[in-house]
């Protein structure tokens, strides 16, 4: 074959083509392979002959010729021995036949020459799913913003964990939703842009990690509605919260945790601004072991009606430090049983006098001897 001009092997009829050898069509050249029409490289050369293509004659083959070839045929090629303008030029169809492990032979530069189209309609969720975790990397914003919900739950967790903070930020509030549990437990939260972290169902955000957890900002936490924070992160995320994470919290936030969440935060990691907001009946709960850790600011910037809410378990917690930074509009705002059961001798004892004259008769009523021995007032 190799002594035929391009000129005559272009005369040869498909039934003279379908009677070559394997041997035969090896020795056609790139511009043999050129010089056949649609119909004799199908029809011709048909399934047998394409198959027999060295890599050298597939890469010698027009998108045209490409896109004639049936699923028989396609599915016959070394994908891998396909440049990268050729994989760009097959058709949604021949991409929606390639079998997975023809789908792994595709190169990186071969991924991303695809077009969204190619990759949404072409690949499906069927090739999706059998690319490679450096495969996925190589998809682009656009194509990533364009899956639906079984083509990102087709990528699997090792391909979400490949994405790129530019391919993460893409992902719309529909993409994210998708993810599944397992898929979401390797993504790297702090990858996220505040508005993604926003349209987190309460399901995914229970889902988070402790780590995951930690690596959302400030601003990330501002986005979060009370449902997302209470419901969503729950009592151990809201434990695994830092200092710094507390402090972004806003007052509606935190009136909205519960007895269980608040008992979790460090006290001593809230702003006075945070602890003036928290609303007596939360007050109400804290326990001696969270109120211990009061500052003497944070003490200093509850109201009046604040301190009454405060339990006699939870007074017995104030430091010394705490209590003596109590003003005396403070001071007479404790109820005669919180002076009584609340306060030991000793914390009595720590009252600074100004503090002690700022008691009134009804409040030193329900003192006992010992109390007022603490007092000084016996």
């Amino acid at each position: 074959m190799n002594l035929l001009t391009s000129a005559q092997v272009s005369g040869l009829s498909t039934g003279q083509l379908a009677a070559l050898s394997s041997t035969q069509v090896r020795e056609l050249n790139s511009a043999d392979l050129r010089a056949l029409n649609t119909s004799q490289l199908v029809n011709g050369l048909g399934t047998a002959g394409i198959a027999s293509l060295t890599s050298t004659q597939v890469q010698s083959l027009s998108t045209t010729a490409l896109n004639a070839l049936s699923t028989a045929q396609l599915a016959t090629l070394a994908i891998a021995s396909l440049t990268t303008g050729q994989v760009a030029g097959l058709s949604t169809g021949q991409l929606s036949s390639l079998i997975s492990s023809q789908v792994q032979q595709l190169g990186s530069a071969d991924v991303k020459a695809l077009s969204t189209n190619q990759v949404v309609n072409g690949l499906g969720s069927a090739g999706i799913k059998a690319l490679t975790s450096s495969q996925v990397a190589q998809l682009g914003t656009a194509d990533l913003n364009a899956l639906n919900t079984a083509e990102v739950q087709a990528l699997g967790s090792a391909g979400i964990g490949q994405l790129t903070s530019s391919q993460v930020q893409s992902l719309t509030s529909t993409a994210l939703n998708a993810l599944t549990t397992s898929q979401l437990a390797t993504l790297s939260v702090n990858l996220l842009t505040s508005a993604q972290v926003s349209g987190l169902s309460t399901g995914q955000l229970a889902a988070l990690s402790s780590t995951q957890v930690q690596q959302l900002n400030s601003a990330d936490l501002k986005a979060l509605n009370s449902s997302q924070l209470a419901a969503g992160l729950g009592t151990t995320g809201i434990a695994s919260l830092t200092s710094t994470q507390v402090q972004s919290l806003s007052t509606a936030t935190l009136n909205a945790l519960s007895t269980a969440q608040l008992a979790t935060l460090a006290i001593a990691s809230l702003t006075t601004g945070q602890v003036a907001g928290l609303s007596t009946a939360q007050l109400s709960n804290l326990g001696s072991s969270q109120l211990q850790n009061l500052t003497s600011a944070e003490a200093k910037a509850l109201s009046s009606s604040q301190i009454g809410s405060l339990s006699t378990a939870g007074l017995a917690g104030l430091s010394s430090n705490a209590l003596q930074s109590l003003t005396t509009g403070q001071i007479s705002g404790l109820t005669s049983s919180q002076l009584a059961s609340g306060l030991t001798t000793g914390q009595l004892s720590s009252l600074t006098s100004t503090q002690v004259n700022a008691l009134t008769s009804a409040q030193v009523a329900g003192l006992n001897s010992n109390q007022l021995q603490a007092l000084h007032l016996h």
